[in-house]
Order: C-alpha cells, then structure tokens, then sequence
C-alpha cells in the first residue's frame, strides 16, 4: 500500500500542476478579454457582445480545472481513508467517478483532431 499512497501523491502533485497551467491560461484570457473590451470601447465606441467576450475564455479549461480540483480532493480523501483517518468511501468515489467523467468528456476533444475519429465528433455534436 506504501506504493499506492506514492502513486496518489503523484497524481495529486500532476493535477495540482495541471490546476495551475489552466487557471493561469483562463486568467490570462481574462485579461485578454478585457483589454479588447476596453480597445473596442475606445476606438469604435461599441460594446462588445457576451458571446463575443467568451471567446476569450477556453471552455476546455474550464473542465479541465473543475476536473482537476475534483481529481484532487478525491485523491487526498483517498490517501485519508488509507491512512484509516477518514472513512467516507462515498464521497471519495463520487469525486473520483466525476472526474474520471470530465477527463473522457475531455478525450473526446483530441479525438476530433484525427481525420479518422472526426466523424464520430460531429455525429456525436449532431446528435446534441
């Protein structure tokens, strides 16, 4: 079980990294998007539409963040229950089986950039 423990504390640091890298590039779009706001404010005098300011924000990110924070928790609750100073397996299992959810939700993104798998993305973005 030594292994095991090593293994999530692994995974944990790899999600935290993770966490980081996406948080930064959402804030960073952020900025971005404000900055637009103001330049197209200042020069032509308009608004800028909501739909036209998300674009500055990656929705991929956003799961993956919201994924990454669930992989985290659930991991260190894991490591808690190995450790036998928690024993709610529920709420360990949901963290965990929600995040493993969003992470094949997010495969099916970098399935859309191969030739062969990109008809079953726009069937599957058809179909919804």
């Amino acid at each position: 079980t030594h292994y095991m423990m090593v293994f999530d504390a692994l995974i944990v640091v790899i999600c935290l990294t993770s966490l980081t890298l996406c948080t930064r590039s959402v804030v960073n779009g952020i900025k971005l998007q404000y900055e637009f706001v103001d330049f197209f404010l200042l020069h032509y005098n308009k608004a800028v539409t909501w739909s036209d300011r998300m674009e500055f924000v990656n929705g991929w990110y956003i799961l993956i963040i919201v994924s990454d924070l669930l992989t985290i928790v659930g991991s260190v609750l894991k490591l808690e229950i190995e450790t036998k100073s928690f024993a709610s397996y529920d709420v360990c299992s949901i963290l965990l089986g929600t995040a493993t959810l969003l992470v094949w939700v997010g495969v099916i993104r970098y399935l859309g950039f191969f030739e062969k798998y990109n008809v079953l993305i726009l069937t599957l973005r058809a179909a919804f």
